[in-house]
């Protein structure tokens, strides 16, 4: 029977029948933080009417899909670079998470302009917006 051999010099090798450690990205936990900080949405959607309800829920869908979609993208990427030999996902899972992040979020302001339940008295207007210079300015932010 072949005997293998090990010694000071040989390369570590690892035994027949095992796998390569899986490579991990540093930033991969972070996508679920951002889906339990989007989880308002879901208990405020069930004190709102019809329309407001499917809204924020389709809101928090569209969020949680998006940070899936970015975990995906970051263990790719992480398998990506493991290798020296690779070939790019074919898929830009960080991009269409990212898109689907943000447009879940849109959607969350919208229906809260729409239907304004509990957290908001009047909805955000243009006029708010030009308002916000005078704001950082007052707080010392600007110049």
């Amino acid at each position: 029977m072949a005997q293998r051999f090990s010694g000071r010099f040989s390369p570590a090798s690892t035994p027949p029948g095992a796998l390569p450690p899986t490579p991990r990205h540093p930033h991969e936990g972070r996508p679920k933080w951002v889906t339990i900080a989007a989880f308002p949405m879901v208990l405020g959607a069930f004190f709102q009417n019809a329309t407001g309800m499917v809204t924020d829920l389709a809101a928090f869908g569209l969020v949680a899909t998006g940070m899936w979609m970015t975990r995906e993208g970051l263990v790719a990427q992480a398998a990506f670079e493991a290798r020296r030999v690779a070939r790019a996902p074919a898929l830009p899972r960080k991009m269409i998470g990212g898109l689907m992040a943000g447009s879940g979020l849109g959607l969350a302001v919208l229906a809260a302009q729409v239907a304004p339940g509990f957290a908001q008295e009047r909805p955000a207007t243009f006029a708010d917006l030009a308002e916000m210079p005078d704001v950082i300015v007052a707080l010392g932010g600007g110049s």
